[in-house]
């Protein structure tokens, strides 16, 4: 299985979990409006315990994706040391691989930063975007964005 594999199993789970806090995080919400004093209290609590795991599951997305990003400017730099020493038509091949690579990367942060900040109800678009740049990102790696290594 390769490291890409494995970043969007862990992502997807991730991800599934967030979904689900968000819901979970509404409701609370929801339930704390129409309570009495007893269930308003038990309600803050568990909308508190929501909120935490919700925070943790979101650091844990922001750390995988943040190490897809690692990966990636590790490989446009390698590609851009490459371009340095290759001959002809080989250099700018390689400088624009990095560049795309480098395009792809950055729309991925953009993605992430849309996605912490993304709402139960708009989640599931935040996330398929996020998939998308993932994707877009992995394709161009295997597509000979490598440079020969």
């Amino acid at each position: 299985m390769t490291s890409h594999m494995l970043h969007r199993d862990v992502l997807e789970k991730t991800s599934h979990e967030i979904a689900k806090l968000e819901g979970e995080r509404e409701l609370a919400e929801r339930e704390i409006a129409v309570a009495s004093a007893v269930e308003h209290a038990r309600a803050e609590v568990k909308l508190g315990k929501v909120k935490s795991a919700l925070t943790e599951a979101h650091r844990r997305l922001e750390a995988q994706v943040g190490e897809i990003v690692k990966d990636a400017d590790d490989h446009i730099a390698q590609l851009k040391a490459k371009a340095k020493t290759a001959k002809g038509q080989a250099t700018q091949q390689l400088r624009s691989t990095a560049e795309q690579l480098q395009q792809r990367r950055d729309t991925l942060a953009t993605k992430l930063a849309s996605l912490k900040h993304a709402t139960a109800g708009h989640w599931s678009t935040a996330k398929a975007e996020l998939d998308t740049s993932l994707e877009e990102l992995r394709k161009l790696r295997e597509s000979g964005a490598s440079g020969g290594a």
